[in-house]
């Protein structure tokens, strides 16, 4: 470590300096700029802190996590996009993939026991290392379930039993509190059967209703609480199912309508010649 005094660090903006002496301890390490502490120091006083009161730390520093989620994300990415920490980073997992080949029962082993005891922390930096790597894990979870196909489909079943009244409770209330999804996952589901080409959203949907005026696009009625997604062109005869060919109807014009063709339709009511 080069040796800095404590008013030149400062003066470059610095956070640590170094004197290049022992502190009161006998340690030969780094001191803060703000307070004159040796790191040696506070990381056993730390570790002794925790010791006799591990469980009031992991309190304030859930609390500190769940109310400073934005400084703690900026850290981690800064950290990321650090390349002498991200080489760092690259050598210790080289090391670690090494050790666990020489000693992977006794590892297993370990994990195990402190995921029993870790579990909040576990699930908090497993967050913020799936919010930073969304790519990764999804191309993860893609090999697993292709390595692990049956195992995925058996685990699914058994929860699915274990909790098959909560499920069952949760699907009907969010079909309820989301109508338009169920509308266009329906004719999603349609148009797979009848291989049409292309899709469109419950968002595109409610854009379409503000732009019809929340009216039928054939009588103009009031369509508000209770509508038809309808194809122009349909499916039956070829049509797709891109939102250019979609429009919304009242219940009734959209039984008229059914698979006939827009122009067949349009003369049955007298709008062309």
């Amino acid at each position: 470590m080069k040796i800095t005094a404590r008013k030149d660090s400062k003066a470059e903006g610095g956070a640590l300096f170094f004197t290049g002496k022992p502190c009161k301890r006998g340690h030969f390490n780094s001191r803060r700029v703000s307070n004159s502490n040796c790191l040696s120091c506070e990381s056993t006083q730390n570790r002794d802190n925790y010791t006799k009161t591990p469980q009031a730390h992991r309190d304030r520093t859930a609390k500190y996590r769940a109310e400073n989620p934005d400084i703690l994300i900026a850290q981690a990415l800064r950290r990321k996009e650090t390349p002498k920490l991200q080489e760092t980073k690259d050598k210790n997992n080289q090391k670690a993939k090494e050790n666990y080949a020489n000693n992977k029962e006794k590892i297993n082993e370990a994990n195990k026991k402190y995921a029993l005891k870790n579990k909040e922390r576990i699930s908090y930096h497993g967050a913020i290392s799936r919010l930073l790597n969304p790519e990764k894990f999804s191309q993860q979870g893609r090999k697993s379930y292709l390595n692990n196909k049956t195992a995925h489909a058996e685990r699914g079943r058994d929860y699915y039993q274990r909790n098959i009244d909560a499920i069952k409770e949760y699907k009907a209330r969010w079909v309820k509190e989301n109508p338009e999804k169920v509308r266009a996952s329906s004719w999603r589901r349609k148009a797979r059967i009848k291989n049409a080409e292309g899709s469109f959203s419950s968002l595109q949907i409610k854009n379409m209703l503000e732009a019809q005026g929340h009216k039928c696009a054939a009588c103009r009625c009031c369509v508000l609480g209770s509508y038809d997604v309808d194809h122009i062109y349909p499916l039956f005869l070829g049509g797709s199912n891109n939102i250019s060919n979609i429009q919304i109807l009242c219940s009734t014009c959209n039984r008229q309508k059914s698979k006939k063709d827009p122009i067949e339709w349009a003369n049955e009511r007298g709008l062309l010649l």
